[in-house]
């Protein structure tokens, strides 16, 4: 039996802020070494540069934080188990399983800032690489699964109808 099984691991959680934590680091070591100096020649540090330096911080790191928490909120606990032979769908979280077959699956839809139909990069924001995916089954029920859960189901199970919506704002 080929059953894939997707839960939450460390890499998923960290992948898509890896593009914002290095430069920030970068960011922070050369504003503290700039500070530094600041401080032992003049003996005192603008405030200005300390304000900027937490406003560009809180700019880049505030969203990244919000969609983790509701991410990671949303998919703790939680596996996908898929069942490509007998073509079943199992959501499990704190013991309650969902079950139904692919054939039962009217469409899924993925929403990001980016869209996969147009390899264009439309967006250089910390939460570019956020998205999730809104199963909707036949019978009226939708299932949310963030990137955090599965990555690319596409790739996993391509026959299906699958819908691209993407937003340039999805904090607001």
């Amino acid at each position: 039996m080929v059953m894939k099984v997707y839960k939450i691991t460390f890499w998923k959680f960290i992948k898509p802020s890896i593009n914002i934590i290095v430069p920030l680091i970068f960011f922070l070591c050369f504003v503290w070494i700039l500070i530094l100096g600041l401080h032992y020649r003049d003996g005192y540090v603008p405030i200005s540069l300390v304000v900027l330096t937490i406003f560009l911080v809180l700019l880049f790191c505030v969203p990244n934080i919000v969609l983790h928490i509701n991410y990671f909120r949303e998919d703790r606990k939680k596996e996908l188990f898929i069942d490509l032979i007998n073509k079943k769908v199992i959501l499990s979280r704190n013991g309650n399983r969902k079950v139904f077959f692919l054939k039962d699956i009217d469409k899924v839809v993925r929403n990001g800032v980016r869209s996969l139909e147009s390899k264009e990069f439309n967006t250089t924001a910390p939460w570019r690489y956020f998205y999730y995916y809104k199963i909707e089954l036949k019978d009226g029920d939708s299932i949310f699964l963030t990137r955090f859960l599965v990555q690319n189901i596409e790739k996993v199970i391509p026959d299906l109808n699958y819908e691209y919506l993407h937003q340039r704002f999805p904090i607001v």
